[in-house]
């Protein structure tokens, strides 16, 4: 089953939703959005691969070379230009005080960005990165292989979910460090990008069918019963993977019903917020905001830490730890609400940056294009 070139809203409004969950995730929360039942970092970035898996073409498995390459250059090379530039700006605030940050070395500029991520702190979040072309590139390759012995998108989705058991139950026995945590992050994601492949063209027509309310009735009834079990909502850290003390099955299960309870809240959003400009504004920079809004929430402390300085406000500023961790987060005049402000600045900081990147790559195109055209060396 192919879909049509139409947008479709709801996976605009699923990640806008992940991408929020990301960055407020980042700092105290302030955004609870049902938090007590429904930890977002069990499920937020299982979100993002979910997403990217309704969008597989089965018209690439006639080109996986391409389909790499394509890949390579949309996810690999900018993660690396990301790391580059932050491995300098590391470099540079040194001079200023500050300690975030790793030095430059080749570890921390080829090797770090694929099998750890955190080497220059700024865009550590960028960890997701080579999971998510893992698993994307894994998915064509196996049905490459494997195209002329399974076609049903079901038998792909149980051998992802047999390595998805297997990955975790590493990582329960201890193998998540170095590149078992490579291996251990692509396991947990792997059976979330096939679920929706399976969704697209198995599930969808049947949860369709399913009313809002029944449906939301069910959700919070397993999660009701995970709580009810283990006397607490469950959360997992799929960054590190080292924390499934519930053993291998539950982080999937967790994950599952999050994008469960998520998938249909951007159903019901869809037709009064499916169009939103700001809303497709976080949807459409997702790579841009997983980059760059922790260095977007530096900036926003630095502004505290001017004023401080000038003595007009925020004389409580901690400089030793606004130089010191990327985690220190000062709260003006104690009101915590007022941490919305990180998630504010943080997403609109990061959309700023691929529209100005945009700008030049415009610009070299058309550069380019006129030389082309003109016969220019």
């Amino acid at each position: 089953m192919e879909k049509s070139n139409e947008i479709d809203y709801r996976f605009k409004i699923l990640y806008a939703l992940a991408m929020i969950l990301v960055v407020d995730n980042h700092h105290p929360y302030s955004i609870s959005l049902l938090e007590d039942w429904f930890p977002a970092g069990s499920f937020h970035l299982a979100l993002f691969m979910f997403g990217s898996g309704y969008f597989f073409n089965k018209k690439s498995l006639k080109n996986i070379n391409g389909f790499i390459l394509y890949k390579i250059k949309k996810l690999i090379i900018p993660l690396y230009l990301y790391t580059f530039s932050y491995a300098f700006i590391v470099a540079l605030s040194k001079n200023f005080g500050f300690s975030i940050g790793g030095e430059i070395s080749l570890n921390n500029l080829l090797i770090s960005p694929i099998n750890n991520g955190h080497a220059f702190v700024y865009n550590l979040a960028g960890w997701f990165i080579a999971p998510l072309f893992m698993v994307q590139v894994f998915s064509q390759v196996i049905r490459k292989l494997l195209n002329k012995m399974i076609e049903r998108d079901m038998y792909y989705f149980c051998i992802s979910l047999v390595i998805g058991i297997f990955g975790n139950y590493l990582a329960c026995r201890g193998y998540y460090t170095g590149l078992w945590l490579v291996l251990t992050r692509f396991a947990y994601f792997i059976p979330f990008y096939e679920l929706d492949i399976l969704y697209r063209s198995t599930l969808e027509k049947y949860d369709n069918k399913i009313p809002t309310f029944f449906y939301l009735v069910i959700i919070f009834l397993l999660q009701g019963l995970i709580i009810f079990i283990y006397k607490k909502p469950l959360t997992y850290r799929p960054v590190w993977t080292n924390n499934f003390e519930n053993g291998p099955i539950m982080p999937i299960v967790v994950g599952i019903i999050g994008i469960a309870l998520w998938l249909r809240v951007a159903k019901i959003m869809e037709p009064i917020i499916g169009k939103n400009k700001f809303v497709n504004a976080i949807a459409d920079n997702t790579y841009s905001i997983m980059m760059n809004h922790l260095f977007g929430f530096m900036l926003l402390k630095g502004c505290f830490g001017l004023l401080a300085e000038f003595k007009l406000a925020f004389t409580d500023f901690d400089f030793a730890a606004f130089k010191s961790t990327i985690w220190y987060v000062y709260i003006p005049r104690g009101a915590n609400q007022l941490l919305i402000l990180y998630t504010i600045v943080g997403i609109g900081f990061s959309i700023f940056v691929q529209k100005v990147i945009n700008v030049f790559k415009n610009k070299f195109y058309i550069a380019k294009k006129y030389e082309s055209e003109s016969g220019s060396v």
